[in-house]
């Protein structure tokens, strides 16, 4: 067993609530207003979609979006119908985006990929359109200030029961929590929100509840997903300057991929267009600023050498090398005398372990703490 290391460091406001399970409009009119998918946390989150695709390694669901999330420094929830111990994998080809590849990997779930304020949600199929209706209507709510500010960090352990995730976010959030009793009992895997805006927390958690939120008058009111509304248009005036921007090819190429969206010319030049919300963000691409992406800097320990020998010692003394706490242990007797050879530089402790797992056929995820084994079929 040879391991060869050496370490470089690089360093509210009251709300009152509502409890209603009725339907609200999902039309915005409001052109003072700025896009919804135009904002400046939206174009931050469609940028970082834009970065070059990176290599992905046959892993869960799980694991793979937690390890993107990681490598792109970008938030990402998963749904809590999805199924998160799928396996995964994806063919990427030189020109493909970050956004393309969670695209791949949502398919292989039956999910999609949408984005609010600050994060990137995977989402079941089905529930996407509702969930791109409440996006829309929330960036044209008129939302106090601090609804759009980012928040410190919040989250919970694994095997949270979802009524006790409710409480806290309420707690969290200024709610009051007379809705929660209906929940239903099921355990939520770990999860950490950090630099997220707290409406963005609250869709995220409150649409794996299957329930919504609507902010009118300064009252937010909870109910149910309006699935029936899914698929309704919504509606936004594009200026005679946006129109130019965008380009004819691309308004036409447009046109042609949304057969059903409305398009009203104006005297002014501009566009009056009635579209479902996706089709609003993919007409929009073309005036989200392009912007150079660069991997984020490691804020942690990095290692370099090389790891060879069987798979169980290699795991030990890693373990006993970063203080790691794997379990469980020890591996079956075919797993653990599995021949690995891995050689890194200047990898944080997370790449290391994918290296490993990618050698071993196993994956590495964060339980509270300590780092759990997963043997790959």
């Amino acid at each position: 067993m040879i391991i060869a290391t050496s370490l470089a460091r690089h360093l509210t406001i009251p709300l009152l609530l509502i409890v209603c399970f009725c339907h609200f409009p999902l039309t915005g009119l409001g052109q003072t207003k700025t896009h919804p998918y135009l904002g400046a946390s939206m174009v931050s989150v469609q940028q970082r979609l834009s970065a070059p695709a990176q290599p992905l390694t046959r892993s869960s669901l799980e694991s793979a979006i937690a390890s993107l999330s990681s490598a792109y420094d970008t938030p990402i929830w998963i749904d809590r119908s999805v199924s998160r111990d799928r396996i995964v994998e994806a063919k990427i080809e030189s020109d493909e985006s970050f956004g393309t590849l969670l695209e791949k990997i949502a398919t292989q779930v039956d999910a999609s990929v949408l984005i609010a304020e600050g994060i990137v949600v995977i989402a079941p199929g089905n529930k996407a359109p509702v969930l791109q209706q409440t996006v829309w209507q929330l960036q044209l709510a008129n939302l106090p200030s601090g609804w759009r500010r980012l928040q410190d960090e919040f989250g919970w352990p694994v095997g949270t029961p979802m009524r006790d995730v409710a409480r806290m976010m309420s707690l969290r959030l200024g709610f009051r929590d007379d809705w929660i009793e209906p929940l239903e009992h099921d355990l939520w895997p770990a999860y950490q929100f950090s630099k997220v805006p707290k409406w963005s927390i609250a869709f995220c958690i409150l649409s794996s509840m299957d329930r919504t939120m609507e902010w009118s008058d300064g009252t937010i009111r909870i109910g149910e997903l309006p699935f029936d509304r899914a698929n309704e248009q919504v509606e936004w005036t594009y200026t005679a300057k946006q129109i130019e921007d965008l380009g004819s090819s691309h308004c036409r190429a447009w046109k042609a991929s949304c057969p059903t969206a409305v398009v009203e010319r104006n005297s002014d030049g501009g566009w009056r267009i009635q579209a479902l919300p996706e089709e609003h963000r993919q007409l929009v691409q073309p005036l989200v600023p392009k912007k150079k992406w660069t991997a984020p800097k490691p804020e942690t320990a990095t290692y370099s050498g090389v790891v060879q020998g069987r798979l169980g010692n290699a795991i030990q003394a890693i373990g006993q090398s970063l203080k790691i706490d794997f379990f469980p242990l020890p591996l079956p007797d075919a797993v653990a005398s599995r021949e690995i050879r891995v050689e890194y530089k200047n990898a944080t402790a997370e790449q290391l372990l994918r290296d490993l797992g990618k050698a071993g056929g196993v994956e590495f995820i964060h339980r509270e703490g300590r780092m759990e084994i997963r043997i790959l079929p």
